[in-house]
């Protein structure tokens, strides 16, 4: 499997078996994240691939015909905090990336099932309201995630959280777990997985939770 990223604070990944330029022409006509409008906050975007490694390049090349430069949100903000409040941030374990500070951990939710295509934004909306807290100096997170909302067709949907700081991840993967584990989750479908990882040259799993039909969870094997 071919992954393409393109870094962010928040990012999107789109599943598709054998992706072609005209599909993906399609895909940024008609998909809301892709929309025209140049004041628009672009979130990351993850395109995965299935066919052969030799089509990277073709890949790469349609990737960057869709998303044009811009700062994912928030991470301006974010920007801003760690250039004027260096040791303040460092105190809050919210430290600047650096080439020593490369090893994050993030929460990266999976879901893959048919049911999936009706209920990609009710899933976003039911998210919002469990991230926010996460995010310092955003109260319109929940709306910005309303309003991008994930609509796109497919019967896979991949969401990423990355933190800097452990203990702000380590709470945001106990509280979605319980969302998830309890008697009413906050969508219903099969083949639901939750992933916790550790970023590296390859994402080391630390932890890994199934659903089936009736979403009680099972602890994988990492």
């Amino acid at each position: 499997m071919t992954i393409v990223r393109k870094r962010g604070w928040l990012s999107v990944g789109i599943l598709f078996d054998h992706p072609t330029e005209a599909l993906l022409k399609s895909i940024r006509k008609s998909h809301p994240i892709f929309s025209t409008n140049r004041d628009a906050v672009w979130p990351s975007i993850k395109i995965i691939n299935s066919t052969p490694a030799g089509t990277e390049d073709q890949i790469k090349r349609v990737l960057a015909s869709i998303i044009r430069p811009s700062r994912p949100f928030p991470l301006y903000f974010l920007r801003k905090r760690f250039e004027n409040h260096k040791e303040k941030l460092e105190d809050q374990e919210l430290r600047p990336r650096t080439p020593q500070n490369r090893r994050n951990r993030q929460v990266r939710l999976y879901f893959e099932s048919p049911q999936l295509e009706q209920v990609h934004l009710q899933l976003a909306c039911k998210l919002a309201p469990i991230v926010k807290p996460y995010y310092r100096e955003n109260s319109r997170f929940d709306l910005w995630l309303r309003h991008n909302g994930i609509t796109g067709k497919g019967p896979s949907f991949r969401m990423g959280f990355l933190y800097d700081s452990m203990d702000m991840a380590d709470r945001l993967h106990q509280e979605l777990l319980h969302k998830f584990s309890d008697d009413k989750p906050p969508i219903q479908a099969r083949g639901l997985r939750l992933t916790w990882y550790e970023q590296g040259e390859p994402d080391k799993i630390l932890e890994e939770y199934s659903f089936d039909g009736n979403n009680e969870g099972v602890q994988a094997q990492a």
